[in-house]
């Protein structure tokens, strides 16, 4: 009603001509007469001493007029009433109106151009000396990093000289060990290889105050007879990495010795590694040791290796080596491990001044990547080096041709290089010993951020100096210019509000009477407030539709992120879901449940034997049949890779076992021909997993159910393991 009101009082006003900006023809209703032609002197009158507004005084809520009310205005010598005063049309009341506007918004302009150049130099000053303070404090935190590590790499040197003159003082003295008393510290196990025996890493007591532990040694399976020296070499090593390894390992993973026969003795308390290495392994094959040997390193020059993935101890590696030759010929190699976890913790894991985006890494000088925040999932695939030009990754192949050709020289300080492909700083550093460059990225977006943040003072206090400074002026053109402004804004500020009474107010009615710019202002923000009311209506009903929308949608968006892409099952993400719950519920007593974890046997054979796309196709059909047989009785997930994971609701061992076992059957029964497989069909493993307090986290019940998985591939897969 309103609305349609509105519009109607609009259309009338177009009618009369009202809103036109010629200010010299405004035509009253009720026989108002012109007031185009209005002189000095002359007073303006009314029969009943009232003045209908044309429209811009009608309330377009109830269609009705408001009058204004003016004081009675009698001709000269015409009863009490003196005469009005005249009316003048020049500005804000006349001469003086005009002037207070055209000196409030000079000085106005001035202030604001006088604020604006000295608040920009000081910003524009703080700034530059905030960004190039900031840029100081990234190269000397890079120098500090580098500088603490040093000590890792001069220890590192130090150690492994000790180790190698005490090898050659005993390699060349008159020790010698039958091969009776070898075999008392090694035995050959039933696949052939050569290993220290299990005591000397648990430890034994071999004089009164002396104990030794964490020692293993390995001799491959491809070294079916060891010849004198070979034997002495391996008792030597050992007996000089017992005494030595213990007093070394504060600040390196390991210590051992390695030889180019394919046998190592290590001093590793943490790792059995002699023991559990595979009998087959050929070390000398693997880039680390390799780069030891005379035909790869003929300058025999140590050195520290790039990162590497030990695939027997399942740790991220770099290693520092130092071949040993006597004679022309390479006898052993003394070396020391440093795990990739204290890598990270000293050298990328801490920021500077920990800010979002910003990261470090380290590179050879040969381009290998050292050290990276997220880059250490791809060496696995590349053979455990991490080589940059076999990443893909241009960005960091971008970073590394800045580093390489703004590299500092040995003992220079740290060099700041912009990488502007991400918009990065990088504080470039060179570490002493290995050819390595420690490198800061700092994202320029937090530089600059910081930089404002300490500039910005200098605006806070340019704002408040113009704030004072228009203060004064308000103060002085108060008398002025202030008080019809005044009125005009308190019932603009009444009309926002939806307040139209106040347009019936004595103080209004007297500025809108006006015959200037003030009058016509006041009627027009009567009419804008109406319009901004309407507005804000359509576009609350708007806003609550988009809203309703955009919920469905996320909604179902959600849904599909729960879903396995390639089977269409649920994923791992669901199955974590899932999972938290079901375990959560099962501790409250809630209903127990149980977990089968299946894997398509022989997998990769069959991919490589029939391509990929009918591996998928295996996939989506296992998950199909797996779904169907589960029902309602659980759900069946996608974990990984060829991995499907089932939750059993309300199932205690016996159900879980005979649904693991149908499970396995209804696999068989699809018949897929593999001819990888010794069964010749597609088969499929499990492991099975009933729900106990005595699991302290669901993940416990998934590495457990996942053990037995592994047991039943051990057992010779198509097969069940409870």
């Amino acid at each position: 009603m309103e609305r349609e009101g509105h519009r109607k009082n609009r259309e009338r006003e177009k009618e009369r001509g009202f809103g036109m900006e010629k200010s010299d023809a405004m035509t009253k209703r009720d026989g108002m007469a012109k007031s185009d032609a209005m002189t000095e002197g002359e007073g303006m009158t009314e029969k009943n001493g009232t003045i209908r507004g044309a429209s811009a005084f009608e309330n377009p809520g109830d269609g009705q007029g408001v009058e204004e009310t003016l004081p009675e205005a009698g001709r000269a010598g015409e009863g009490k009433n003196a005469p009005s005063p005249p009316v003048r049309e020049e500005g804000f009341g006349g001469f003086a109106g005009s002037l207070a506007k055209e000196v409030a918004l000079r000085v106005s302009l001035w202030a604001v151009l006088l604020m604006v150049v000295i608040t920009g130099l000081g910003y524009w000053t703080l700034f530059v000396a905030r960004e190039e303070q900031t840029l100081e404090n990234l190269a000397d935190f890079a120098a500090g990093r580098v500088e603490s590590e040093r000590f890792l790499f001069d220890l590192a040197r130090d150690d492994l000289r000790i180790l190698a003159k005490e090898f050659l003082d005993l390699y060349r003295s008159d020790v010698s060990f039958s091969e009776e008393e070898f075999w008392t510290y090694f035995f050959r196990d039933d696949a052939g290889a050569v290993r220290l025996r299990r005591k000397y890493f648990d430890g034994t007591a071999p004089a009164k105050g002396l104990f030794f532990r964490g020692i293993s040694a390995f001799v491959g399976n491809n070294q079916k007879t060891l010849d004198e020296d070979f034997r002495r070499r391996l008792l030597l090593s050992y007996f000089l990495v017992t005494r030595l390894g213990p007093a070394r390992i504060d600040r390196f993973a390991n210590l051992y010795v390695s030889m180019p026969e394919n046998g190592m003795v290590i001093y590793w308390p943490e790792e059995p590694w002699g023991l559990t290495a595979r009998a087959d392994l050929v070390m000398t094959d693997g880039a680390v040791i390799r780069s030891t040997l005379q035909e790869f390193n003929p300058e025999r020059k140590p050195g520290w290796t790039g990162l590497y993935y030990d695939l027997t101890a399942e740790h991220w590696m770099i290693t520092y080596q130092l071949p040993v030759d006597y004679e022309g010929r390479h006898l052993v190699t003394p070396g020391v491990d440093v795990t990739l976890d204290d890598l990270m913790e000293r050298l990328v894991a801490r920021k500077m001044d920990d800010a979002e985006g910003a990261y470090n890494f380290v590179v050879t000088s040969d381009g290998k990547l050292v050290a990276h925040p997220d880059r250490l999932h791809k060496a696995k695939e590349e053979g455990g080096i991490l080589s940059i030009d076999k990443l893909d990754d241009p960005d960091l192949a971008a970073q590394y041709a800045l580093v390489s050709a703004n590299a500092p020289g040995e003992g220079e300080a740290p060099r700041i290089v912009r990488d502007e492909r991400r918009d990065l700083y990088l504080a470039v550093a060179r570490m002493p010993g290995p050819e390595w460059f420690f490198v800061a990225a700092y994202p320029r977006a937090e530089l600059l951020a910081r930089a404002h943040e300490s500039a910005r003072l200098v605006l806070v206090f340019g704002v408040l100096l113009f704030l004072a400074f228009m203060i004064v002026v308000t103060l002085v053109l108060r008398r002025s210019v202030a008080e019809p402004l005044g009125v005009l804004r308190n019932v603009s500020g009444a009309l926002s509000r939806g307040e139209y009474a106040a347009l019936s107010g004595g103080a209004f009615l007297a500025v809108a009477s006006a015959r200037n710019e003030v009058g016509l202002l006041g009627r027009a923000f009567r009419d804008m407030g109406f319009a901004v009311r309407d507005a804000n209506r359509l576009l609350e009903e708007k806003i609550a539709a988009r809203t309703s929308e955009l919920a469905a949608a996320n909604l179902k968006l959600e849904e599909l992120s729960f879903r396995d892409g390639l089977t269409g099952i649920y994923n791992r993400r669901a199955f974590d879901r899932d999972l938290d719950e079901a375990f959560r519920r099962a501790l409250l007593g809630q209903g127990s449940f149980a977990l089968v974890l299946c894997d398509v046997d022989w997998f990769k054979p069959y991919n490589d034997t029939y391509g990929h796309d009918e591996g998928d196709r295996v996939l989506r059909e296992i998950a199909r049949v797996m779904t169907e047989n589960v029902g309602a009785c659980g759900d069946v997930y996608r974990y990984g890779g060829e991995e499907l994971l089932v939750i059993l609701r309300g199932a205690d061992g016996d159900d879980a076992r005979h649904a693991a076992e149908r499970l396995l059957a209804e696999v068989r029964a699809l018949g897929i021909p593999h001819a990888a497989s010794p069964h010749g069909i597609v088969t499929v493993s499990a492991g099975v997993g009933v729900f106990s307090p005595e699991y302290q986290s669901p993940g416990e019940m998934v590495r457990e159910v996942d053990s037995r998985m592994y047991l039943s591939k051990a057992g010779g897969r198509n097969r069940i393991t409870a």
